[in-house]
């Protein structure tokens, strides 16, 4: 009997680390073996479907063949096949043994589900015949298999059974658990643990003093009518990262096994009637409502707001008035907060309020270190501190939500499968610790140790620059603020979004660019990266467009800095109809969400965007941080063009730089509202060299002559011939700008 467990895992362990084939020629091997062969057919034909979805296969050999897993690991299904050659009576005869299989071979599966956020969803029944006989002779098997889903090898299809929620990858301790408990074998209680991190280590510990004393309560009540007339309605504040109905169930049964769970999504109901008919349908049980903090709602686009009031009210009258229910509600933080203030009847008619903690760090380091220790293997301490950065950057790159186990089971799927690697391709002796080589391989894609630059060069090259003195001691200065926070220990973030203010050319964009190397070096952004977008990037043609553009480049910037540049043309408010308002509403909702992880910084010329403030109330107020960039004066455009030269190692006469020189003086004079700044020394010198290579071409200069980096006065001539403002006196004085040093530059 041992080796026929011996062999079931093995097909297991070559399912689990995705070797499917290998896996499908063992089940075949066994299947002779045991005269099962007619399983063959059913076995591939659940293996292939599975395999298309992704989803994972458990063998067990027994009347019930198959378990299947989701991705995500929550819904487990039972597979059950039917043999070809069975008669009706014999048919029936299976069906009702599988059946109470359902009874009795998933009572463990099913009281571990219980605990563990999972669950067990229906049976799937494959015959090769026709199930009509189910229909009509088997009225009564319709309550035993309710959750049963009957099919044949012709119709069988995986996708139309499945639930379109599909997440994160499911670990192969967690497959074998599944299996240990469907063959009824013992199942070490570290590996039950393992499979998920306990919603009970996020309770803070008031809810968990809360459940301990209302159970003692509730032990001396004779009914449960008179539990719910005590309103006990509780608060669940998270960051909807916990399966909160599971939760809910978990707390009900705390106090009386055969309780009543009911759920309601708040974002799905159209007014207080649809509200009051679904409450009149779960009297004397537990209701958890969620999403009472959603505004979107996907039949109506969006919610009324008084809509949204009149039926949080007809909630309390209901709370108030009747006392056949207990009421828990699930929301964040700003939205409880918000909802509450609005209708304060809410706050007292749920006066239980618990905050339940995000994941952190160290639970997802702890089930790393379990995960692969499950398999004998050990981290290295070089390891585990990669693992630590690891997991600290993806905190700041992901949301709440999507911050969960799954992130540490995929890592340790993936860090074994380089360990494997290395130790089967080297001739290393095979130790048991997972390196920090394997670790670098497995997240490559996602986090490499770069040579990070420190704090002190970042800040020379912001000082750098040319002019913008003001800006600097501006950004100087909220970094301090920022550094100073940190050092304080203090765990509320800082708003860094900020609003540039200036004309076009004044180097905007690069000091946003060096903004996000500096927030990434002081610990406040993870990334760092810079992502430019403009009203031509965002706003799209059709409706639903600009909403779906704005909230890709808000994903694109997350760890980084989001840079809207000419930020108020999203704003017309001659024209009602455009788009671009979408884009702000958007903007503003999503802020709220990334305020922690992204920067957001918009820049336009300063009269705009003080009008575009206006656009919609909530978007002044999150943007704390205004710097203005003035235009840049003659003398620094003169520094600007030098250094365009000095970065090609180009060079030019006393007398061609005196031009220069004049015409930049000129410029400053005479300029408009559409004066470019930088951008004029840009294009001059880019219009330069193209002249300077024309005459280059016509000289037949060979290679090596000190002529193909020089410009010569008649290149000047020829350029400035070509612009609408001309220097006032071409032949003046020498250059005099005395924080330029030049000379360099100068050919004599």
């Amino acid at each position: 009997m041992d080796d026929y467990f011996e062999d079931i895992e093995e097909v297991n362990n070559s399912f689990w680390c995705g070797e499917i084939e290998e896996a499908l020629g063992t089940c075949e091997e066994l299947l002779y073996e045991w005269d099962k062969e007619w399983k063959i057919p059913y076995l591939k034909l659940v293996c292939e479907n599975a395999n298309r979805l992704n989803f994972k296969c458990v063998f067990t050999g027994k009347s019930f063949d198959m378990i299947l897993v989701s991705k995500d690991g929550k819904y487990i299904f039972p597979v059950h096949f039917l043999h070809d050659d069975l008669d009706d009576d014999k048919l029936k005869d299976v069906v009702i043994e599988i059946a109470y299989a359902n009874t009795n071979y998933y009572r463990d599966i099913k009281k571990y589900q219980s605990s563990n956020n999972k669950q067990v969803v229906r049976s799937i029944v494959i015959g090769s015949k026709s199930m009509k006989w189910y229909k009509e002779e088997f009225s009564d098997f319709r309550e035993i298999f309710r959750e049963a889903h009957f099919t044949t090898l012709k119709t069988f299809d995986l996708n139309r059974i499945m639930p379109e929620k599909k997440e994160e990858e499911v670990d192969t301790g967690y497959g074998r658990t599944l299996w240990r408990l469907a063959m009824g074998l013992e199942v070490d209680e570290e590996e039950l643990k393992r499979a998920t991190i306990d919603v009970m280590d996020m309770a803070p510990q008031s809810y968990l003093s809360f459940v301990k004393n209302t159970q003692q309560v509730a032990e001396s009540l004779a009914k449960q009518k008179d539990f719910f007339s005590m309103r006990l309605n509780c608060v669940f504040v998270n960051d909807k990262n916990i399966d909160t109905y599971e939760l809910t169930k978990m707390f009900a049964s705390s106090f009386f096994e055969d309780i009543n769970v009911s759920k309601i999504d708040f974002s799905n109901l159209t007014d207080k009637c649809d509200l009051e008919g679904k409450l009149s349908d779960m009297e004397n049980s537990v209701v958890l409502i969620e999403n009472m903090d959603k505004n979107d709602n996907r039949d109506q686009l969006i919610q009324d707001p008084f809509k949204k009031e009149e039926m949080i009210e007809s909630l309390c009258n209901h709370i108030i008035e009747q006392s056949n229910n207990l009421f828990l509600l699930s929301l964040s933080e700003q939205g409880w907060d918000r909802l509450s203030a609005i209708s304060p009847t809410l706050r007292i008619c749920f006066q239980n309020v618990f905050h339940f903690e995000s994941v952190s760090v160290d639970m997802l380091v702890k089930h790393f270190v379990e995960e692969v220790k499950a398999y004998g293997l050990e981290v290295s301490t070089e390891a585990l501190a990669l693992v630590v950065k690891y997991f600290e950057y993806m905190k700041s790159y992901l949301s709440t939500k999507d911050f969960n186990v799954g992130v540490s089971t995929m890592l340790a799927g993936e860090a074994r499968y380089h360990y494997t690697l290395r130790i089967t391709t080297s001739n290393e002796d095979g130790d048991n610790f997972i390196s920090k080589q394997d670790l670098q391989e497995s997240i490559k894609d996602e986090y490499t140790e770069d040579d990070q630059k420190s704090l002190p060069e970042i800040m020379k090259k912001l000082n750098d620059l040319t002019g913008l003195q003001s800006v600097k001691e501006s950004v100087t200065s909220l970094t301090n603020l920022v550094k100073v926070n940190r050092l304080k220990g203090n765990n509320n973030a800082i708003s860094l979004n900020s609003i540039f203010m200036g004309n076009p050319g004044t180097g905007k964009t690069t000091l946003a660019s060096i903004l996000g190397e500096i927030y990434k070096t002081i610990g406040v952004l993870s990334k760092g990266h810079l992502v430019a977008a403009s009203r031509q990037s965002i706003v799209g043609q059709y409706i639903g467009d600009t909403e779906q553009n704005m909230r890709r480049l808000i994903r694109q910037a997350k760890g980084g800095i989001l840079f809207i540049d000419e930020a108020y043309s999203l704003y017309k408010p001659d024209s009602p109809r455009d788009f671009g308002t979408d884009a702000i509403n958007v903007l503003v909702d999503e802020m709220e969400q990334i305020k922690d992880t992204t920067c957001v910084i918009l820049a336009g010329y300063t009269n705009n965007m003080e009008e575009f403030l206006t656009a919609n109330p909530g978007l002044a107020s999150r943007f704390p941080h205004m710097i203005n960039f003035p235009d840049y004066s003659s003398g620094e455009l003169l520094e600007i063009f030098i250094n365009f030269m000095q970065k090609e190692s180009f060079s030019m006469s006393e007398d061609c730089m005196t031009i220069v020189s004049e015409y930049f003086q000129t410029l400053i004079e005479e300029k408009d509202m559409n004066f470019g700044n930088g951008r004029v020394c840009r294009n001059l010198f880019e219009k330069l060299k193209q002249i300077h290579a024309n005459r280059m071409v016509r000289e037949n200069v060979e290679a090596g002559d000190e002529q193909l980096l020089t410009f010569n006065q008649d290149d000047i001539e020829r350029l400035l011939n070509g612009f609408e403002i001309k220097p006032k006196d071409v032949i003046a004085a020498s250059v005099d700008h005395p924080f330029i040093d030049s000379s360099y530059y100068i050919k004599r």
